[in-house]
């Protein structure tokens, strides 16, 4: 990546599928964290905080978490609709002196 350059990420979110689980969409806590780590492959799961300290652990700067379609860089706003309500959008800046 070029200094100065942003990174945006959508991966799956751990509160945004529980907060799903608790008006109904899933049939039960265990449903939505089964849709969550194992329907789709995923092997891993993500929150705003453990994503942050990730980033900033390997050096990006300006980390936080954004939504769906939105964020600094309109050529990164490449989101699937069928996503919005189950993913965690994170983004991230490298350092401009690096």
């Amino acid at each position: 990546m070029k200094p100065g350059a942003w990174m945006r990420i959508c991966v799956p979110g751990l509160q945004e599928v529980l907060q799903l689980a608790e008006t109904d969409k899933y049939s039960s806590l265990a449903e939505a964290i089964y849709q969550l780590t194992q329907n789709y492959g995923h092997v891993s799961v993500w929150d705003e905080r453990f994503f942050k300290e990730i980033c900033e652990s390997i050096g990006f700067v300006n980390v936080y978490q954004t939504s769906f379609m939105q964020g600094n860089d309109k050529r990164l706003l490449k989101d699937s609709p069928h996503r919005a309500k189950t993913s965690l959008y994170m983004e991230a800046q490298k350092p401009k002196d690096c």
